[in-house]
């Protein structure tokens, strides 16, 4: 006599199937579009913030080295055209600086022989306005816009 119990527990159980259903890869590919729905918006954002940050401390480094300037020579520096670092700027600024960024330019501006009087350095933005109104919000008091893609910010106002 053969013990049935012993021979259907030594069959071999069949394996479940391997993959995913449908309905499973639906459900995933939904909660990956949800997320990147809230996520997306939140990184262009924080990368706006980010791309602001860095041209407000261009505006900062320029300030301290025309002030520096101004102390070891006795004047401002002189006016140049957009894009170019002013004569003599360049010894008080990090090593590599430059006033053409991938996003923008920064133009600074001599006008102590203007009215009114003042120095100022801006930051030309191209085509991209929230970039412009970041850097605009993070500069605060002191600067200002022409309503398009230039921001400036005064350093000083002379008497």
């Amino acid at each position: 006599m053969t013990n049935d119990r012993a021979a259907t527990t030594d069959r071999p159980r069949p394996e479940p199937p391997a993959g995913f259903t449908l309905i499973e890869l639906l459900i995933v590919v939904l909660i990956i579009g949800v997320l990147a729905a809230v996520a997306i918006p939140n990184m262009q954002s924080a990368l706006l913030r980010a791309r602001a940050a860095e041209a407000v401390g261009d505006l900062q480094a320029i300030r301290v080295a025309t002030l520096n300037y101004l102390v070891d020579r006795g004047e401002w520096p002189e006016d140049d055209r957009v894009g170019n670092v002013p004569p003599g700027l360049e010894d008080y600024l990090p090593n590599g600086f430059t006033f053409e960024r991938e996003r923008y330019r920064l133009n600074y501006d001599n006008w102590s022989s203007h009215s009114p009087r003042f120095i100022a350095v801006t930051v030309e933005t191209g085509d991209d306005p929230e970039f412009g109104d970041m850097v605009l919000a993070m500069l605060g008091s002191n600067a200002w816009s022409d309503g398009n893609f230039k921001f400036t910010w005064v350093i000083e106002w002379l008497d």
